[in-house]
């Protein structure tokens, strides 16, 4: 009798089993976007002040990829950065709906910024780092190195975190990605 009632409960819980094999079904809603931590994106606002009291804000341009790129005006490296960030909002290179601002780290900005602004002829706006980011803090999270350029997507998620001299193409294709809704 025992084994009856045993192949009675097996049976349904064996066909319930491999009914359920596949998991949950099908879902509509998209996956999450994810952030650069492996965690889901968040959105971060940024408020710069020039010196020449123009103002940004990375809320204001949402529809927008945008590129922040924290540099120095004495760096080669972050130099070399800026030049290649030049090509995608200027030319016939240029993508749409991208917008490039470049955060410089100096120490005396007042001083630093108007000449290197003038000479640079960079194509984006250039605005001097609040205290926080001078000390490694910022919006998007801790400054890995300069340098940096934090990514955007047009909904205003931190996406991308990339420390380090970082190929024109590469930046170029993840903007048009992101602005086709496919990243």
């Amino acid at each position: 009798m025992w084994s009856k009632t045993l192949d009675a409960l097996i049976g349904p819980l064996v066909a319930l089993c491999l009914g359920c094999a596949g998991g949950p079904p099908p879902s509509d809603v998209p996956p999450a976007i994810m952030g650069p931590d492996g965690q889901p994106a968040r959105v971060v606002d940024l408020r710069l002040q020039g010196v020449d009291d123009s103002r940004f804000r990375l809320s204001a341009h949402r529809g927008e990829a945008v590129v922040v790129a924290y540099v120095t005006t004495w760096s080669i490296p972050a130099g070399v950065m800026l030049r290649r960030l030049t090509p995608l909002v200027r030319g016939p290179s240029a993508v749409a709906g991208l917008k490039v601002v470049a955060v410089v780290l100096d120490d005396h900005p007042e001083a630093m910024l108007p000449p290197f602004i003038e000479h640079s002829d960079l194509g984006f706006s250039v605005y001097p780092a609040p205290p926080a980011a001078r000390a490694g803090r910022t919006p998007f999270g801790e400054l890995p190195g300069v340098p940096c350029l934090f990514l955007v997507d047009p909904a205003g998620r931190h996406v991308e975190t990339v420390a380090g001299v970082v190929a024109t193409d590469s930046v170029e294709r993840w903007a048009r990605a992101v602005l086709k809704g496919s990243r």
